[in-house]
């Protein structure tokens, strides 16, 4: 992932009085490998976060605060889900997996469904 510009590390969300932030775990704290489990279907997989994930993408700059990199957070709701497909599409309600930062505010076309079809026009 890193020659195609992605870091990915774990991170704890800390709450002080006056603020709060994204704490970055040590990157040996988080296994790439088991952040997607099998699902039984061999065209789905599960995905767990015992944390947040810290995603940075460093080959495109971040036109929202242009700062250099894009930096992002995901976690997953409690109870819920993730199951991503063969595709890598998220099978799931949009409510499962909640997204911080530069995919927050750039993913509004991706809340929809992959298979939704605008029924007024």
């Amino acid at each position: 992932m890193k020659k195609e510009g992605f870091k990915i590390r774990g991170a704890k969300l800390v709450k002080r009085e006056d603020k709060s932030y994204f704490h970055p775990l040590k990157e040996d704290k988080i296994n790439m490998d088991s952040l997607l489990i099998e699902t039984g279907n061999p065209f789905l997989r599960e995905l767990t976060l015992s944390n947040y994930l810290k995603v940075t993408y460093n080959k495109e700059m971040n036109e929202i605060t242009n700062q250099e990199d894009q930096v992002s957070w995901l976690k997953i709701n409690k109870g819920k889900k993730v199951i991503i497909n063969a595709n890598g599409l998220v099978n799931d309600d949009n409510t499962a997996l909640i997204s911080y930062g530069y995919w927050y505010w750039n993913s509004a076309d991706e809340w929809l469904p992959y298979d939704y079809q605008n029924k007024s026009q």
